[in-house]
């Protein structure tokens, strides 16, 4: 993987530290990430929470790079970064957090599903003493009914194949606390079993519901496609390490 290109240089060491960075993988979304920004600061900002929001672009064929240079100019919070080609939301992810700062780390998708309202309830949750990472569930789902079953079908494998119950461990909103990121490295296909990951790391996890929004634009990119390509990374990533005792 090519290393990701920031939109402008950043030093670092100029700005003082975030108490949070929000990492947020996009693909061909450029019609939601304004509202994105507007609505993580308006969420953030009656706490007078410190954030950077990292945008991961993920090889987009949009005007995804327009939107974020504009967006970079009039928000000092919004750090674009550019994987050039399109390398799969676990490089986008983790080139995130590779470049995150904050003391604590939220991960989100960039379709508004994962309602940055939400942000707050996250952010007390993973801030608790002894709370490593929070996985999220999704109460409520709006989705259609064949990726409610799908998912739900994902999650009972996954339970099955690990041996570690979680709710919804597919859902792409989580929480960290910065040390425990040193423990994740994302390899293709791994950031559907972060928690499986975590905590095979001895860390602690912990499950909080939230509420799911519809998508505003565009189409859900499931699909049979999709649906394999997770059932082999749950056998490669989940079932084969504990069968072979290579956790």
């Amino acid at each position: 993987m090519a290393p990701a290109q920031p939109a402008l240089n950043r030093s670092p060491e100029l700005a003082p530290q975030p108490e949070v960075s929000i990492v947020v993988p996009a693909w061909n979304e450029s019609r939601t990430l304004a509202a994105l920004s507007e609505r993580v600061r308006t969420a953030l900002e009656p706490s007078a929470t410190s954030y950077e929001l990292i945008i991961v672009d993920d090889g987009s064929d949009d005007d995804s790079e327009v939107v974020l240079h504009r967006l970079q100019r009039n928000d000092p919070h919004v750090y674009p970064l550019f994987l050039g080609t399109h390398e799969g939301k676990s490089a986008a992810l983790q080139a995130g957090f590779t470049a995150s700062r904050g003391l604590w780390i939220v991960s989100m998708d960039a379709d508004l599903q994962d309602l940055p309202e939400e942000l707050p309830k996250l952010l007390t949750a993973v801030q608790k003493d002894g709370v490593d990472m929070v996985q999220t569930w999704r109460r409520v789902r709006e989705d259609s009914w064949s990726k409610v079953i799908a998912s739900r079908l994902f999650n009972l494998l996954s339970w099955l194949f690990s041996g570690m119950h979680m709710k919804d461990a597919n859902c792409g909103y989580k929480a960290f606390r910065r040390e425990s990121l040193k423990h994740l490295n994302l390899r293709a296909g791994e950031h559907r079993f972060v928690p499986v990951l975590a905590m095979r790391a001895g860390l602690h996890v912990v499950e909080l519901p939230v509420r799911h929004g519809k998508r505003v634009y565009g189409s859900s990119r499931y699909g049979p496609g999709r649906c394999v390509q997770g059932f082999t990374d749950l056998l490669r990533v989940v079932l084969l390490p504990r069968i072979t005792g290579r956790l």
